[in-house]
């Protein structure tokens, strides 16, 4: 019996051994669709750019010209504004003047207002900034009165920028026989435009005083 036991341990232990199938660990193992998600792998990328290599811009941005379509010009509407307020087309008191020479104002006996007297021959009075507007002035109103002996007249002429320069209006103060008695007269004048100093300049062919002057003022 013994030997028939060995006999059988010799076969067992020369019998070829069973090759087992091998198998996968199971954490290697993923669920196959529908069974579970897939999984993705994410794009690789690109490493981003450093910042102190980039070349700093300062400045202001320059927008492209649009040229799809013709720039459109506009062109302003010119207008004349009165050269300084067009002082002379208001009335001007002739006591308001800037300089004068041998004139003598006094009180108005027929109201609260004043003028220039005792006008004689080489007087003058002189209005600096007269604005024009650029429609030229033609006339100018002179109120004055006049009480000239023996009917005498006397001459306002009108000069502008220099006195001793040649007069652009000549009028002449009729005898009235009152010296407060003011009338406005007409004095034709060469256009004017502009800003200037005026000057009256007053003449006569008598050595009395001949005339007063209250106001004045132009007129296109």
């Amino acid at each position: 019996m013994l030997a028939v036991a060995a006999v059988i341990a010799v076969l067992v232990s020369t019998k070829d051994p069973v090759t087992r199938p091998q198998v996968p660990p199971v954490a290697d193992v993923l669920p196959s669709w529908p069974s579970g998600p897939v999984r993705v792998e994410p794009a690789p990328t690109q490493p981003s750019a450093i910042v102190a290599d980039l070349p700093q811009v300062t400045g202001q941005a320059v927008v492209p010209e649009d040229t799809s379509r013709p720039a459109r010009t506009t062109t302003a509407r010119r207008t004349s504004a009165p050269a300084q307020n067009a002082t002379a087309y208001r009335t001007t008191q002739a006591e308001e003047f800037d300089e004068q020479n041998g004139i003598t104002v006094e009180a108005d006996q027929t109201g609260p207002g004043r003028h220039v007297g005792f006008i004689t021959t080489g007087d003058w009075v002189r209005y600096d900034n007269v604005g024009f507007t650029d429609v030229p002035a033609t006339t100018l109103l002179i109120s004055a009165s006049n009480w000239a002996a023996n009917n005498g007249t006397g001459e306002v002429e009108l000069h502008l920028d220099n006195r001793s320069s040649a007069p652009i209006g000549t009028m002449t103060i009729p005898n009235n026989a009152d010296w407060f008695t003011f009338t406005a007269y007409s004095m034709k004048i060469q256009p004017t435009t502009g800003v200037h100093t005026v000057y009256l300049t007053f003449t006569s062919k008598q050595t009395e005083e001949f005339g007063n002057v209250d106001w004045f003022r132009f007129q296109h």
